[in-house]
């Protein structure tokens, strides 16, 4: 393949390479076991992903009030302490806002024990990476996963090595949906032209960063996006496959029997 699309490839992780979900909504589980909270559903946590820890605790507090909305005696916690009980739900999430530090702190410890035990590689992620890589396209990461998960979440899969550059939570002084990272990984493989530049991703976060720093954007609709379709956020290109970014930098198109058959190649 003498000609390609790309010079570089920027790659969200949750969602986009990496199934994570069942791991992460554990390890919300536990938390709020410790704390006396009801136990979210993996549906729910799905939501909360992609913007961030500090963001994905916010959500769970947020959930938390919709849940005393519904009923207080799923609150455990509440047992012991009638008063509180007996208070109207802004008074009682007040008081659940009071544990948010220490409820951050024990989930993170959960997160670094259980955060990657059960993770995956998404269909064709592997051998889509490796086709890339032989083609000489610059392959990066770029997440808003903590930084102390995500190195050991690539390695654990097997595509670490895989990787020219990663950027995670704490690396950057912004982390998306600004473009921060995009730019800073094209400039250090100075990469210009912004056309041979894809941002992979499968939420908003992952578009509006590609779309402010002007490259393409691949939304992949299989991953984590508050539930939302990833066609709304407006990306270049569509795809259910991760085998399309192959087929992009290939010049094909994703539709039709050529790319069928890149998927299943891809795939298998």
């Amino acid at each position: 393949m003498s000609k390609t699309m790309y010079d570089l490839m920027v790659f969200d992780l949750d969602g986009t390479l990496l199934a994570t979900i069942e791991d992460i909504a554990h390890t919300y589980r536990l938390a709020c076991k410790d704390f006396g909270f009801p136990l979210p559903p993996t549906k729910e946590v799905t939501n909360w992903i992609g913007k961030g820890h500090e963001a994905a605790i916010t959500e769970c507090y947020a959930w938390l009030r919709r849940e005393l909305l519904q009923d207080k005696a799923n609150f455990p916690c509440l047992a012991d302490k009638p008063e509180l009980a007996q208070a109207d739900v802004d008074t009682i999430h007040e008081q659940l806002l009071k544990t948010r530090p220490e409820f951050t702190k024990v989930h993170t410890g959960y997160y670094d024990l259980y955060g990657n035990t059960n993770i995956s590689l998404f269909p064709g992620v592997r051998k889509s990476l490796e086709r890339l890589k032989a083609q000489g396209v610059k392959l990066a990461v770029l997440t808003n996963k903590p930084k102390f998960l995500t190195p050991a979440a690539l390695e654990r899969v097997g595509i670490y090595e895989l990787f020219d550059a990663v950027y995670a939570d704490g690396d950057l002084q912004n982390n998306k949906p600004h473009p921060e990272g995009i730019l800073r990984h094209m400039e250090n493989f100075g990469v210009i032209d912004k056309q041979r530049v894809l941002m992979v991703g499968d939420s908003e976060n992952d578009i509006k960063a590609g779309l402010a720093a002007q490259v393409q954007v691949l939304g992949l609709t299989y991953g984590y996006n508050y539930g939302k379709d990833i066609a709304l956020s407006n990306p270049t290109y569509v795809s259910d496959h991760f085998a399309a970014v192959v087929a992009l930098n290939e010049d094909l198109p994703l539709v039709g029997q050529e790319f069928t058959d890149l998927v299943i190649a891809l795939e298998a």
